[in-house]
């Protein structure tokens, strides 16, 4: 379920002129969470939290190559 807040909250805030950086964080998030391989490591919410912030998702705190 919040994953489902993460993904709302990451599409209502107000549309801007380069809003192709909400759709990545998006994308990025869905692979974090997805159960196929290669498996993601960290937090995926604290990641979407920082990607909706710096507008670019944070591969050395979630990704496949994290430590666990």
């Amino acid at each position: 379920m919040n994953g489902a807040r993460e993904l709302e909250s990451a599409t209502s805030t107000a549309d801007d002129a380069d809003s192709g950086w909400r759709q990545h964080c998006i994308d990025m998030y869905a692979r974090c969470q997805s159960t196929k391989k290669p498996r993601w490591n960290g937090d995926c919410g604290s990641c979407m939290e920082r990607c909706r912030g710096q507008r670019q998702w944070p591969l050395d705190m979630c990704g496949p190559g994290v430590a666990q």
